[in-house]
């Protein structure tokens, strides 16, 4: 490699963050107190939707013990397994009430009634102190990876990685305390983990947990959210089940939905290059709106303001037909091991097919080879 790096390297670099280090614990506590929320989470059990409140979240925070959580029997059996080279294991929590009498496992509620006695002993100011005492470099969590590059591997992200990446996001991502987000996928994946759910409690923001992949058109049209993550694959579903309606329909109202995405597409365009509308652009766009993009809306409950979409390439196509629809939507590109976010489109800066400038704090430098380099505080 040639040290001049000028001719190595063509670098990019993000706006100064000027964040200090932090822990999970910290953001999560400071959310308790500044936003007191009575319906923090949202979970729908027994065809109702419950809440939980910003107290009583930390009510249960607080009783937890130093425990494993198992969500299957498969789980169940791999913990057993290693149990023995695990001597500050406690206890092996279930959710699945199938395993929930076994002999050596506890059932969530009952891991509540446990930590309750030893919760009451502790003050409030003695808790909150031991939990912001927790030094922020320690390791949080451990994500795997998919394994596109190989074995998936065990990824160690400390506090301060996920802590910096919440916080430098929300310095490019407009969250509200209002905000109702629908969390639709997996917290075992660092993209959901980080956007769909540290990020929304920084912010204040209602989490509502979807039934299933296969219920969110029913959950979309019960929560009505105002903003949400989703994968590619949601919205090449979203785009695919527009034209197949547009396919089945009569033929005026063929001709109608196809019109309004022409219409959609080129004023989509022409906004964000910075260009003129003219008028008949705009008057056609407001009626293609009229007959057809808030009927789109409507699916996704009527509320929605906000898509995010990450962990791979989304088609351009897909991405401006979101847009003319009236809803914005914003792209990023990261890995695991990033925390997750390098870089992220903003509201005043979207350019379809990329993945927008790096977050606050990130540096990112590109190789003669192509190849992606990336520092910064994120970075395992």
């Amino acid at each position: 490699m040639s040290t001049d790096s000028s001719a190595s390297f063509r670098a990019i670099i993000g706006e100064p963050a000027d964040i200090p280090a932090g822990n999970i614990a910290q953001l999560f506590l400071e959310a308790v107190q500044a936003y007191d929320r009575p319906d923090a989470l949202k979970y729908k059990k027994g065809g109702a939707w419950h809440s939980i409140s910003h107290r009583q979240v930390y009510s249960n925070v607080k009783r937890a013990a130093r425990i494993v959580f198992a969500s299957t029997r498969e789980q169940l059996l791999k913990v057993r397994e290693l149990r023995g080279s695990a001597p500050s294991l406690e206890q092996i929590v279930v959710y699945d009430e199938e395993i929930a009498t076994e002999p050596d496992v506890l059932p969530f509620d009952g891991l509540l009634e446990l930590g309750e006695s030893a919760a009451s002993e502790l003050a409030d100011d003695e808790y909150r102190q031991r939990a912001l005492d927790t030094d922020p470099h320690d390791v949080l969590t451990i994500l795997y990876t998919s394994g596109t590059t190989g074995v998936p591997k065990g990824v160690m992200l400390t506090h301060n990685n996920l802590y910096s990446n919440v916080r430098t996001t929300l310095q490019v991502v407009e969250i509200r305390r209002e905000d109702v987000s629908l969390s639709v996928l997996p917290l075992s994946h660092i993209f959901e983990r980080m956007v769909g759910h540290y990020v929304m409690v920084d912010a204040g923001a209602t989490i509502c947990y979807a039934e299933s992949f296969q219920e969110i058109g029913a959950n979309l049209s019960e929560v009505r959210p105002t903003v949400m993550t989703l994968v590619p694959r949601g919205y090449e579903r979203i785009y695919g089940q527009f034209k197949e309606a547009a396919r089945k329909a009569s033929a005026p109202k063929r001709r109608l939905m196809l019109w309004a995405l022409d219409v959609g597409s080129r004023h989509t365009d022409r906004v964000l290059a910075g260009q003129r509308v003219s008028a008949s652009l705009a008057l056609q766009q407001a009626i293609a709106d009229r007959l057809v993009f808030s009927k789109v809306r409507e699916l996704f409950g009527g509320r929605m303001r906000l898509f995010v979409s990450g962990s791979a390439p989304l088609s351009p196509d897909i991405a401006r037909f979101i847009l003319s629809a009236g809803v914005t939507l914003l792209e990023g590109y990261g890995l695991t091991e990033t925390s997750p976010i390098i870089s992220l489109n903003n509201f005043g800066d979207i350019k379809l097919g990329t993945v927008g400038r790096p977050l606050p704090g990130v540096e990112v430098a590109i190789a003669q080879d192509g190849e992606i380099l990336t520092r910064g505080p994120h970075v395992m």
